[in-house]
């Protein structure tokens, strides 16, 4: 195989407690959805080299196939359907010596204007982490890595783009003399705030019955990628008895009033973890004025 320089593909093998060997890495950027991958474990002073094939990025090394205090040289290969073979970095590992150490716990992270804050629960013995973040939806990104003071249970990031989401993680740092695997935790999406408000795309009346009518509205969002669902309030004008606006939680981008002959307003927004966004109000004038 040759080697591909520009795969950082962060293999990462660690001991489960069953004591099998999990190994992860990064997928081939842009690569085909049929890819094959190869692991190879080199055993110290052990000729025979030790291969599995998988078509996803993680494997599971069962406890028998593993020398538990050999240290072993371990590779992924790429196996591309025209024949050729890529390989990545080598990583050293000890499996007697590869226990997954203890990950951050309930991770939180929000976005305010151009700052972001992660807030972690502190552990239970003093533990120096590190943190990641990189612009999300842009494959192109790289990772910043941000310095985390020891026994810090939070990290504010300042001058960000507001306009942009963000993908984070931490991870621990191993203490001098402690045998475990730093794990990055999950990816946890950090989206900006809804700036925009909905545009109405269509609109439809029609009379049902005496006295009411059914109102068809669709809109579009230009930020759809950071939007948990809409928030759609009625509310009939004048609003004598002070009501308020009867509020209606969505996940599509439509919804169908049946509502009756008088003039109603209707305001739409998104939202999401970072809050709502402006409303677009559309007005359903009453019966006489249609």
């Amino acid at each position: 195989c040759f080697h591909l320089a520009d795969w950082d593909n962060e293999l990462v093998c660690y001991k489960e407690l069953s004591e099998d060997l999990t190994c992860t890495w990064l997928p081939v950027p842009s690569a085909p959805n049929t890819i094959n991958y190869t692991i190879f474990l080199k055993w110290d002073r052990i000729p025979k080299l030790f291969q599995r094939n998988t078509s996803s990025s993680s494997i599971k090394i069962e406890r028998k196939d593993l020398y538990m205090k050999r240290s072993a040289s371990i590779w992924i290969a790429v196996n591309y359907a025209n024949g050729s073979c890529m390989r990545g970095k080598n990583i050293s590992v000890t499996p007697s010596k590869a226990g997954k150490c203890l990950t951050p716990s309930n991770i939180n992270a929000h976005q305010i204007t151009n700052q972001l804050i992660i807030k972690w629960d502190r552990p239970a013995t003093p533990t120096r982490y590190e943190l990641r973040y990189r612009e999300a939806f842009t494959e192109s990104t790289r990772w910043t890595l941000v310095p985390v003071e020891s026994n810090a249970v939070n990290v504010t990031i300042l001058n960000l783009n507001a306009l942009s989401s963000y993908i984070v993680q931490l991870r621990c740092i191993v203490k001098d003399g402690l045998h475990c695997v730093c794990i990055w935790s999950k990816e946890i999406l950090v989206p900006h705030k809804l700036t925009n408000k909905p545009r109405i795309s269509y609109n439809a009346t029609t009379e049902i019955s005496p006295g009411r009518r059914s109102v068809l509205l669709k809109w579009e969002v230009t930020q759809s990628e950071n939007v948990l669902g809409y928030y759609v309030d009625v509310e009939r004008i004048p609003n004598s008895c002070r009501d308020s606006p009867n509020r209606i939680f969505l996940k599509d981008r439509k919804v169908l009033l049946n509502i009756s002959m008088a003039y109603y307003r209707v305001n739409i927004s998104a939202y999401n973890e970072a809050g709502e966004s402006p409303q677009v109000i559309y007005i359903v004038p009453d019966f006489s004025a249609t």
